[in-house]
C-alpha cells in the first residue's frame, strides 16, 4: 500500500508464505524497516479480508471470524450480522445486512470502538454504509454511487 499525507510517503508490503505460516512486512519511508512473523492459517491483508466478506453467503444471526494483518500485527476481525435494513443511499434505497464488526489485536483485549458495517442483501454485497467511532470522532461512509 502506497499512501501520501502531504510531504510524507509511506510504501508497505506484506509477503505471504502460506505454506510456513509466516509474513515478511516491509515499510518504507525516509528509512527502511523490515518484519517477519507467524500468521495464522487463512490470514489476508485487510483489503483481501474485505473482499472475502463481499464473497461469502450472508444471514441474519451469522456471525464471521477472520485472521487479518496488517502493518506487521495480527488481527482477528470478528463480524456479527445483527439485521436486515434498507438504507438509504446515492443509488436508491438498498436492503443491506447491518453487522457489528469488532478487531482485536492479537494477545490484547478488545476495543470498545464500535464499527458497524452494512452490506447490501444482493449478490454484489455492496458497501453501502460503514459507521466507525474512533478517538477523534464518529465517521459516517454512505454508498454514493456505482461504476
Amino acid at each position: 500500500m502506497y499512501s501520501e499525507e502531504g510531504s510524507r510517503k509511506r510504501d508497505k508490503l506484506t509477503r505471504f508464505n502460506h505454506d510456513e505460516r509466516t509474513a515478511d512486512f516491509e515499510m518504507r519511508t525516509s528509512t527502511v524497516w523490515n518484519l517477519s512473523f507467524e500468521v495464522p492459517a487463512g490470514v489476508q491483508d485487510a483489503l483481501s479480508a474485505f473482499y472475502l466478506l463481499r464473497a461469502m453467503a450472508w444471514n441474519v444471526g451469522q456471525t464471521f471470524t477472520l485472521p487479518v494483518t496488517d502493518s506487521g500485527k495480527v488481527y482477528t476481525l470478528q463480524v456479527e450480522v445483527d439485521e436486515l435494513e434498507p438504507i438509504e443511499t446515492g443509488i436508491g434505497t438498498i436492503d443491506a445486512f447491518r453487522s457489528s464488526l469488532q478487531v482485536v489485536e492479537e494477545d490484547q483485549e478488545p476495543t470498545d470502538r464500535r464499527m458497524t458495517i452494512w452490506m447490501s442483501r444482493d449478490a454484489r454485497r455492496l458497501p453501502v454504509q460503514i459507521e466507525i467511532d474512533l478517538p477523534v470522532g464518529s465517521f459516517l461512509l454512505v454508498l454514493d454511487d456505482v461504476t
